[in-house]
């Protein structure tokens, strides 16, 4: 028996499902497209007024303090972090501070500018200093 592929979000099968079909019932539609009837019956709530006005000073704050994460909102709001992260992926927000950097870094990577131009090593390879990322580089040895 070949299966089809068929929607997998629930809401996309609620569409699906016409319920003025003239031949099939509900119960069969939804037995047919592997939807739980209950699905079809239930309403979302949405979100409670209390989250909607939490949701606007995130939202405000975000415009402050764009570094604030989901620890720093929890503690400025005193809610559950869970319902801090929750709320901030409804409203898209996400904190503006520097990623996780690769663990291997190339060797154009490993370098760090120095105020007076002159450049160094952050994981030197070897002994002394290179005056450029070039010098570094290079197969012949400046020791």
């Amino acid at each position: 028996m070949v299966e089809k592929r068929l929607p997998r979000s629930a809401e996309v099968k609620r569409q699906c499902i016409d319920p003025n079909h003239k031949y099939l019932s509900v119960a069969r539609q939804c037995q047919l497209i592997g939807l739980a009837r209950s699905s079809w019956y239930y309403e979302p709530l949405g979100e409670s007024a209390e989250n909607l006005i939490l949701m606007r000073e995130i939202d405000r704050l975000s415009i402050k303090r764009p570094f604030f994460g989901t620890r720093k909102v929890r503690e400025h709001f005193g809610v559950n972090r869970q319902r801090a992260q929750r709320l901030m992926r409804l409203l898209g927000l996400e904190a503006v501070c520097p990623k996780q950097r690769p663990a291997v870094l190339t060797q154009a990577t490993r370098f760090t500018r120095i105020e007076c131009g002159i450049w160094r090593l952050r994981n030197p390879t070897r002994s002394g200093r290179a005056t450029s990322p070039k010098s570094c580089c290079s197969t012949a040895s400046s020791t």
